[in-house]
Order: structure tokens, then C-alpha cells, then sequence
């Protein structure tokens, strides 16, 4: 097993709104010292995979990502809050629940953890919780407007097509993502 590093000093560098930075002073089992080794503190998120009742489609939303420069697919998800956080597993169902019918306008009616994940391992202190819903229904009209104040669009499609797209490149996501898509479309081969 690989030993830990040993932190000998943190400081908070930046601290902005759901997120910070902090550099850690570190010294490696091999005795080297890392002077300020960068980590990322978000809270947890969450994602999830929900199939619409009338036809089975993967709920999708497109949102700018200025990361990256692009428009890119997503599934609906985000960050845990803290009351959801102290609640542990339960909260963070919740939290899925929650951002699916925030972003979207959907209830799902069952849903099951299939995953958890590291989003950068190196860098970030976080994890991605994902879920599956295999039985949501519209619920009320998403209102929830994105970071930049634009409506957020959906996109429906079913999860083998979606699997497709990712495998050729043709549909770009980020890694969380296309790993509970993975998971996903596992559990329901196993499931049928």
C-alpha cells in the first residue's frame, strides 16, 4: 500500500463562494518536501441518470461551460448543501432529488445510488455521488436558470444512443458524467 504524505503546514490561498484553494506544505514518505502542492476544496456532488416514464430517454441538460470554451452535454446534478451533507446518505439522495427537479422540472419517484467517484484524485478533496432513476415524471416547469442567468435547455435521449455518441467523441461531457452514463447503462443490462 502507498504511504500518505505528511502535511506540515496548510493555508487557504483563495476562498470564493463553493469553493477554495489551499496550498499544503508536504513531505513524501521518500522524505522530499513539497513546498505548495495546490488543492481544490468543493463539497461534494451529486449527478444523476433519470429516464423519463413515457419513453425510457436519459434527461440531459446543455449548459455553457467556460472551462472548456463550450456548450457541452450534462446530466442534472450539483452541489451537495450542507444540512444534505450532515444527513449523510439520505442527504445526498436528497440532493439528487433536489438539483433533478431544480434543473429540470422532474420528480423521480425511485432512485438508486450506482456509483461514487473521484472527480481529480491529485488535486480535488471532493467526491461525485452518482444515481440512477428509472421512473421520473414532469413535476412543475423548471425555473432554475443557470450561473449566467440563461434558461438551462434539455435534451432526452435514449441511453444506448447516448453511450454511442460518447464512445465516437461526438458528444463531449465531463468524466463524472460519462462515468455514471457507464454505470448507468450497466445496471440497467443487469436490471433487464
Amino acid at each position: 500500500m502507498t504511504e500518505v504524505w505528511t502535511v506540515l503546514h496548510s493555508e487557504v490561498a483563495y476562498e470564493g463562494g463553493w469553493w477554495r484553494l489551499r496550498l499544503d506544505r508536504c513531505k513524501t514518505p521518500a522524505d522530499a518536501v513539497i513546498n505548495a502542492y495546490p488543492v481544490l476544496e468543493y463539497p461534494d456532488w451529486v449527478n444523476i441518470v433519470a429516464l423519463r416514464r413515457e419513453d425510457r430517454k436519459v434527461i440531459l441538460t446543455r449548459e455553457y461551460r467556460h472551462g472548456s470554451g463550450q456548450s457541452v452535454l450534462a446530466l442534472p446534478g450539483g452541489t451537495v448543501e450542507r444540512n444534505e451533507v450532515l444527513a449523510g446518505d439520505q442527504g445526498r439522495t436528497a440532493a439528487a432529488r433536489r438539483e433533478l427537479l431544480e434543473e429540470t422540472g422532474y420528480l423521480a419517484n425511485d432512485i438508486r445510488l450506482i456509483g461514487t467517484f473521484l472527480p481529480n484524485a491529485a488535486t480535488h478533496s471532493n467526491r461525485l455521488i452518482s444515481y440512477l432513476a428509472t421512473d421520473v415524471s414532469l413535476h412543475q416547469d423548471a425555473s432554475i436558470d443557470d450561473e449566467a442567468g440563461t434558461e438551462i435547455p434539455l435534451e432526452f435521449m435514449a441511453i444506448d444512443e447516448l453511450v454511442g455518441l460518447i464512445r465516437t467523441g461526438k458528444a463531449l461531457m465531463e468524466s463524472g458524467h460519462v462515468a455514471a452514463i457507464y454505470a448507468a447503462a450497466n445496471e440497467l443490462r443487469e436490471l433487464a
